[in-house]
């Protein structure tokens, strides 16, 4: 059964986001953050592979961390729970969701 998280953007509305095999979140400075699946990894793609890629203002650690913990309670949840939302910390604004060639 595929796990997804939730993103709420300011631009873009809330979002589903399937985990798949897992989720790799490489941020990129405080306006850009990548999500790689796991799937990705394993055939070498991780910079070349499909991604998910936010959009905003004043990324940091505190995001990756929540996003990270996302993953984690969502694959530790019932396969019928509903998506886990991450939480987006104070002064973080995520404005647009793409699918992205990296």
């Amino acid at each position: 059964m595929i796990k997804y998280i939730s993103i709420e953007t300011t631009n873009n509305g809330k979002f589903l986001c399937p985990i798949g095999t897992g989720l790799i979140v490489k941020r990129n400075g405080t306006g850009q953050i990548k999500l790689v699946n796991g799937d990705s990894l394993g055939a070498g793609y991780a910079d070349e592979g499909l991604g998910l890629q936010l959009a905003g203002s004043g990324f940091n650690q505190a995001l990756v961390d929540n996003i990270n913990a996302a993953i984690v309670e969502s694959l530790q949840s019932d396969y019928r729970a509903k998506p886990v939302a991450v939480t987006i910390p104070s002064g973080v604004s995520v404005q647009v969701f793409d699918v992205d060639a990296f």
